[in-house]
């Protein structure tokens, strides 16, 4: 037996639900402005903070609590909005990469303009 590490492969999934989710005072109204989403102005919020500061938890705690179609901003151009739209609910991931990209932009125009004909709600997190 050498007297290196023996390395473990230990394969953990990121935790995402609510009961995984610990608060404390830096992220507490972000999860308060989540679970008040009936509340919202016109249904609409957008979660902004640093890369790990939880907005994608959030993002997935609110879409498993709303069933919102959940997207990814990335590839937005690509969805089936009108499928998405009609879960009422729709949660967009990583929305900064919307910025920039022409099809994009415009899948958000049209995916906001379906929400709003139909009082759907709509997160982003960017």
């Amino acid at each position: 037996m050498s007297g290196g590490q023996i390395p473990m492969p230990l394969h953990l999934g990121a935790a995402t639900g609510r009961d995984a989710f610990q608060t404390s005072g830096c992220n507490l109204a972000g999860l308060d402005a989540v679970e008040g989403w009936r509340a919202w102005p016109r249904r609409r919020m957008a979660l902004a903070g640093p890369r790990g500061s939880g907005k994608t938890h959030l993002l997935r705690i609110w879409a498993e609590e709303t069933g919102a179609a959940l997207l990814d901003g990335a590839r937005l151009a690509e969805a089936d909005l009108p499928a998405a739209a009609a879960h009422g609910c729709v949660a967009v991931d990583c929305a900064d990469r919307v910025a920039g990209e022409g099809a994009a932009e415009t899948a958000l125009f049209h995916l906001h303009n379906l929400l709003e004909q139909e009082g759907g709600a709509l997160l982003l997190a960017a």
